[in-house]
């Protein structure tokens, strides 16, 4: 599993809002209903982006997670399928992946604390 460079997860989600959505961030904070500040925090690379964030990128907007995620494959996702249920999974998949990452760090960090 890739570590997630949460800086470049927020520039990637910019960079997609600027050349494919084209709305200011709070508009994208409202569809997205998290608040300005969330999607700030996440935008600049404080915090992860949440599935609420990766499922309306994905299916409103039909950005590829990978790209978002991890700078892989193209920025539009053109798959065919049943776009809802393959953008829920997959958002779900890296959200989990995420917070899975999440608590290797932390339980690295505890054990180096106790060797």
């Amino acid at each position: 599993m890739e570590e997630l460079d949460r800086k470049a997860v927020g520039a990637r989600i910019r960079t997609f809002n600027q050349r494919h959505i084209g709305i200011e961030e709070r508009e994208l904070a409202k569809e997205a209903k998290q608040s300005k500040t969330n999607l700030s925090l996440i935008i600049n690379g404080h915090r992860a982006p949440n599935d609420e964030i990766l499922t309306l990128l994905s299916q409103k907007y039909k950005a590829n997670l990978d790209w978002i995620m991890f700078g892989k494959g193209p920025e539009i996702n053109n798959h065919t399928e049943d776009p809802q249920m393959i953008a829920n999974l997959h958002a779900k998949v890296v959200s989990l992946e995420m917070q899975l990452a999440e608590m290797k760090l932390i339980l690295n960090q505890v054990l180096t604390k106790l060797g």
